[in-house]
């Protein structure tokens, strides 16, 4: 986290404005787009440890993505909700118990899946949007 911060807060509000690709999102709003993700994975994690066959809906991440408007957001509000997301969901993915990470849970239209492998998911899923918005270069 620290590491991937220190990368993130290099960037300037002129860069996270600027789209990735032609009609593609700013690196503003694949930021935002991951605090979007941190939070429904968050209450995802908690109700597949805490409830028996639990099953969740997808979500529309281009509509929270426009909802939340992180286009006009500036740039260092976003990474604060960033920080504050994955800080706020690490910690709740250290208290899990040891039997919680083998529970199944479902996503709507996709197959069975494990909290632990879950995590791992949402790990490299964060992961691939960090090393997106510190290395691809801006369309103008």
């Amino acid at each position: 986290m620290d590491a991937a911060e220190q990368k993130l807060s290099l960037v300037s509000e002129e860069d996270a404005r600027q789209p990735l690709r032609p009609d593609g999102w700013s690196r503003k709003e694949i930021l935002g787009h991951l605090v979007d993700s941190a939070c429904i994975n968050h209450v995802r994690i908690v109700f597949a440890t805490t409830l028996d066959g639990y099953e969740c809906p997808k979500y529309d991440q281009d509509a929270w993505v426009v909802l939340h408007g992180y286009a006009q957001v500036p740039w260092p509000a976003i990474l604060d909700q960033w920080r504050a997301r994955y800080t706020w969901m690490a910690e709740m993915v250290t208290n899990l118990p040891d039997a919680a990470l083998d529970r199944q849970f479902t996503i709507t239209g996709f197959p069975p899946t494990t909290i632990a492998d879950w995590i791992n998911d949402c790990l490299q899923h964060l992961d691939h949007h960090v090393h997106q918005i510190v290395t691809v270069p801006a369309t103008t």
